[in-house]
């Protein structure tokens, strides 16, 4: 029973320190993208709008790094922080597990109405 316990417990804190990375935390990722109106500004799907792309991962190495952005925005008058209170570290790294999983936009040259305008 001991050894259950501890593989349990193991493999939990293994969840929180690796970060979200299963497509439930993508899906709920995406509700919190949403909720929040991060696609304002990012877009839909993080491909960008008026903010920088933050799809597939974009200037973001890990949820940590996104975590440390989003509460400390280095323009604070274009983007505004989010504490701890509105946004919680899991919901960020479920946040960034859906900006993971967000599939590469085509090249141009693959999209049939741009290529008419070469």
């Amino acid at each position: 029973m001991r050894t259950l316990v501890a593989l349990v417990l193991g493999c939990a804190l293994a969840s929180v320190v690796v970060g979200a990375q299963n497509p439930s935390d993508a899906k709920r990722g995406q509700e919190l993208w949403m909720t929040y109106t991060c696609y304002g500004c990012h877009g839909y799907s993080g491909n960008g709008g008026n903010g920088p792309k933050l799809a597939q991962g974009g200037r973001f190495n890990n949820a940590t790094a996104l975590t440390n952005y989003v509460r400390n925005p280095p323009r604070a008058n274009l983007m505004p922080s989010y504490s701890t209170k509105v946004l919680s570290d899991d919901q960020l790294a479920a946040i960034y597990a859906f900006l993971k999983s967000v599939p590469p936009s085509p090249p141009a040259k693959d999209i049939p109405l741009l290529s008419d305008f070469r």
